[in-house]
Formats: C-alpha cells, structure tokens, sequence
C-alpha cells in the first residue's frame, strides 16, 4: 500500500511539470509574435491646401488653379525600413486611395523603430493582369465604380484617375481635364526621405503614416492645360501619360 501511494505521489508531480513546461513553451512563443498595425493617413492637396470642395479651384503654387472632382490611385509593394537597415514588406496590401477616404488600415507589421516608407503607385505585373471580376469585394482589386480598369488584362488596372477642372491663369478659361495613367511601364516607385521624429511603434500599437498627395506637384509638368486636357496612357496622348508618370515620386511628402 505504501508503495502504491508513493508511486501515485510521483505521477501528479511527473504531470504538473510537464504542464508546466508546455505553458512556459507557449508563453515565450506568443511573446515572440508580438506585432502593430500599421495605417496609412493620406491627406488630397493642391500645394499647401487641402481639397475638401469638388467645386472649388485651388491655387498650385506655380499660378495656375486645379479643382478635383475625381483623384484615386492604387499604392501596392509597402515597404518599411527599421533603423537596423532591415525592411517590412506588405507585398500583399493594396490601397486605392479616394478624395472621400483619407485612413487605410495597411498590415500587421513587426514593433521597432522605422526611418522611411516605400511604396509603388499602381498595382504590380501579376495582378495587374488579372480581370477585376475574379477578386472579391471589398479587395481594392475588385470592380469599381467610377472604373479602375482599361477593359482588357493586356491593359490592366487604371494606377491613377483624375478628373475634374483646370485653368493656366488667373481668370483664364475653366478646361475639364481627364487623366488616366496605367500600364506596367508606368508603375511608379515612390521612397520618402527619414522621418523626423523617427517611428517607433510597440505591441498592439497603431504606426499611422501621414502623407500628403500633391496634385500641383503631380500635374506640374503640364505647360498648357487647355492644350492638354486629356490622356488614358494607350490611346489618347501617351507621351502627356508619361509625363505625369515621371512626378508621381515628386508628389508625396510627410505631413508636418
């Protein structure tokens, strides 16, 4: 009998270090998983003023006066850099940001201290091959309305559409304009400077990146506004396409 309840004795102790072994494993590995979330904020201006007025006509710094009724584009391939030198990539996120929407929730990306982000305008070679109809609601790759597609997997996705009024000068004539830039070749790489503070975000926290999407900036390469109103990259004035294509880097910095 004595040696039955000895024996009892060693089997609970046997078990209740092997539980507690299993927990402490556990515990260590959710620790090690710890991520934030980060967002996205991008502010629609012309120069230093923010579009909140479909209506209105804002000045571009360079004398001439731009009014949005439609401004979107897609951002994909975010990357960020940690102090270290190492990146977070999100590969898989996509943004269409519109004039109505200014926070996007991005990803779960790892804690630290970043310096700068990177990001591509537009959508990358595979997807962009791809018919809106095959990705489902609410992916920014889905079907849109106003569109975001050309109509055709060999023309793809609709990176940026903007429309709305335009004039050269103070005065002058109000010129409806319409700009639709796409294609593989123009999928634009964007890398913003060190941000100052640098972020530093923790487990559970949120990182929000303000950045400010300048359409003074991104529309300053066109001299004549009456005489270029219009491009949709394949048809209608290519080489205007390519033009703005070549400002977008020059189009976003951080909000103060």
């Amino acid at each position: 009998m004595k040696y039955t309840i000895s024996l009892s004795i060693f089997t609970v102790l046997i078990c209740s270090l092997f539980t507690f072994s299993c927990s402490s494993c556990k515990k260590s590995d959710n620790s090690s998983t710890d991520t934030a979330t980060l967002y996205l904020h991008l502010h629609t201006n012309v120069d230093s003023n923010e579009v909140d007025d479909s209506t209105a006509l804002y000045p571009d710094g360079n004398g001439r006066f731009i009014g949005l009724t439609l401004a979107q584009f897609y951002i994909s391939n975010i990357t960020l850099t940690k102090t270290d030198g190492t990146v977070t990539s999100l590969h898989g996120a996509y943004v269409l940001k519109t004039i109505g929407n200014e926070e996007y929730a991005v990803g779960s990306i790892p804690v630290g201290s970043y310096k700068f982000i990177s990001f591509y305008v537009g959508v990358d070679a595979t997807n962009n091959a791809t018919n809106p109809s095959t990705h489902a609601v609410p992916s920014p790759l889905a079907l849109q309305s106003p569109s975001m597609w050309f109509g055709d997997v060999t023309k793809g996705y609709i990176f940026m559409n903007i429309q709305g009024t335009a004039q050269d000068v103070v005065g002058g004539i109000k010129t409806p304009i319409s700009y639709q830039i796409g294609s593989n070749a123009l999928y634009e790489s964007v890398t913003l400077p060190t941000h100052n503070p640098i972020y530093t975000v923790a487990a559970k926290q949120v990182l929000t990146v303000h950045i400010i999407c300048d359409y003074g900036k991104l529309l300053k390469g066109i001299t004549s506004f009456s005489s270029n109103p219009s491009t949709d990259t394949y048809n209608t004035n290519p080489t205007l396409a390519q033009t703005i294509a070549n400002n977008i880097p020059n189009m976003f910095r951080y909000e103060e």
